[in-house]
């Protein structure tokens, strides 16, 4: 079976930031990255992932897709998505607050699904917070529905996750990004 890296590949992709002007560069996550990134999540996130967490996606979990986004040397968006036989999983998607609202997420999540288009996945899923409107609300924005609530997810504020989901025959769709 050919590794999950080598059938979805990871072909660079360019996005121009709006306020900078700067070409941002979404490539795949490196060992020399960990720092940034784990830096980024701990001051994200209420319960971060360790940084043996990233390091065992980058290197050891060969159904892990971890990307990253660069402004020149700094690392400025991140995501892991897991590809599992016919299915895509969201494990984790973050910007730097300083670079947020200026679609990055956005264009991010748009070469996620490409990507899962691409490889022919039936479905992309993700867990999001309840309390987190504004990512509930984006996901939204790219057709992700609501499909069901894992209890007490969140282990550490005892906090539920919603389980959202795109289905493949919204892959394809045109969402007039552009990448």
């Amino acid at each position: 079976m050919m590794a999950t890296r080598e059938k979805i590949g990871l072909a660079e992709s360019r996005y121009r930031d709006p306020v900078t002007g700067n070409l941002l560069r979404l490539r795949s996550m490196r060992i020399a990255d960990l720092d940034q990134v784990y830096a980024l999540e701990a001051m994200i996130f209420k319960s971060p992932w360790s940084r043996q967490s990233f390091e065992h996606e980058v290197s050891h979990n060969s159904c892990s897709l971890p990307w990253v986004v660069a402004d020149r040397d700094r690392i400025v968006a991140y995501s892991i998505v897991w590809l599992i036989a016919d299915e895509m999983h969201i494990g984790n998607l973050a910007v730097d607050p300083a670079y947020q609202k200026r679609g990055i997420a956005s264009w991010l999540l748009q070469n996620i699904i490409n990507k899962a288009g691409k490889a022919k996945v039936r479905q992309i899923t993700l867990e999001v917070r309840r309390s987190n409107s504004a990512a509930i609300s984006f996901y939204k924005k790219f057709a992700f529905k609501i499909v069901g609530v894992r209890k007490n997810y969140y282990e550490a504020e005892h906090e539920d996750a919603l389980l959202m989901s795109r289905e493949s025959s919204r892959l394809t769709a045109n969402l007039d990004l552009e990448l």
